[in-house]
């Protein structure tokens, strides 16, 4: 599924939500209970992946994210995280964590790719006994840098910088007599 992320400041990023080959999907809940993507099919080897991709004029930061295991419950999850260019692996880390119904597993990225650079992050099951229904992903934070009001504030001035330099050019073409 692909979606443009167009509130929050993020408008020159847009977002793709994949899975591994037929085995893992995304699934959203917004409703009066919670927000969040349910990784379907997460069971050990599978991998759940979001493809961040920025406008040209701007760069991708990936701030953090919060695993919610669903129940209270013997399960365990083992993660390993990554952030890619490609196939190329630009940070990684891991989390592993027992099923208690919070989303108090938070995993701190902290990484900003180059202007124009698309970058996925990735989501692999590595261990533990929990099934792959019940654990999810919320509060997924990443911004535009430069943000929006930067960019809005970087137009004008070029903008005012290309009026007063045609004002120069014209007082320069037409002296006064």
């Amino acid at each position: 599924m692909a979606s443009i992320v167009v509130g929050f400041g993020t408008p020159g990023i847009s977002l793709t939500w994949g899975g591994g080959p037929g085995t893992s999907r995304w699934e959203y809940y917004n409703d009066a209970v919670w927000s969040a993507g349910q990784l379907d099919g997460s069971t050990n080897g599978a991998f759940h992946s979001i493809l961040f991709t920025p406008i040209a004029s701007v760069a991708v930061r990936l701030d953090s994210l919060n695993f919610h295991p669903y129940y209270v419950s013997a399960e365990t999850f083992n993660y390993s995280w990554s952030v890619r260019d490609g196939s190329t692996v630009l940070t990684s880390g891991s989390i592993i964590f027992s099923s208690d119904a919070t989303k108090n597993h938070p995993v701190n990225i902290n990484y900003t790719g180059n202007v124009g650079e698309s970058l996925t992050l990735r989501l692999d099951r590595t261990g533990g006994t929990g099934i792959g229904q019940n654990i999810a992903v919320d509060d997924v934070r990443f911004a535009q840098v430069p943000e929006p009001s930067t960019l809005a504030l970087l137009s004008m001035g070029c903008l005012a910088g290309i009026a007063v330099r045609a004002r120069r050019r014209c007082s320069h073409a037409n002296p006064p007599a």
